[in-house]
């Protein structure tokens, strides 16, 4: 018998297109940086939409309208930073309640800013840009799920 100790940590995400821009999230963590969509961890004691919920109101201080459970990935994650801990992400589409964030939208020239470890920004990013920014693989699993179902006819 394997005496490993692995952990779990569950995720939650929201995926928002608006005028066929997704929202990124650009993150300096553990000296790496990061393209991810909104969301982050779920704590003891809190539901996976609750966790989307602080966690949206945490990062772009706006509260979360709606959100449609989208897509959990079947095959098993490892964290890029502990290959000891399973992730386990959850993606949801979401509504916000005020749409009219000031983010600005990322092209190839964007400059990207010098981020302080944990310290995040956003950027809108054009939809066919998404996949070769985001940084993990089942974040790139979430959207091609997402841009499949939602885009790949409307193309």
């Amino acid at each position: 018998m394997n005496k490993k100790k692995y952990m779990f940590t569950v995720r939650a995400y929201g995926l928002l297109v608006k005028d066929r821009r997704a929202l990124i999230a650009f993150e300096h963590w553990y000296g790496k940086n990061i393209f991810k969509f909104p969301g982050g961890g779920v704590e003891i004691g809190e539901s996976p939409i609750q966790a989307l919920k602080r966690e949206i109101l945490e990062e772009l201080h706006v509260e979360l309208k709606n959100a449609e459970l989208l897509y959990i990935p079947e095959k098993p994650i490892f964290s890029i930073f502990n290959q000891n801990i399973q992730v386990i992400p959850i993606f949801y589409t979401i509504e916000l309640k005020n749409n009219n964030l000031s983010i600005p939208t990322w092209e190839n020239e964007t400059p990207m800013p010098k981020l302080q470890h944990s310290e995040l920004t956003f950027f809108w990013v054009p939809i066919e840009r998404v996949n070769q920014l985001l940084t993990f693989d089942s974040d790139k699993e979430g959207w091609t799920y997402f841009y499949n179902k939602f885009f790949q006819h409307a193309i």
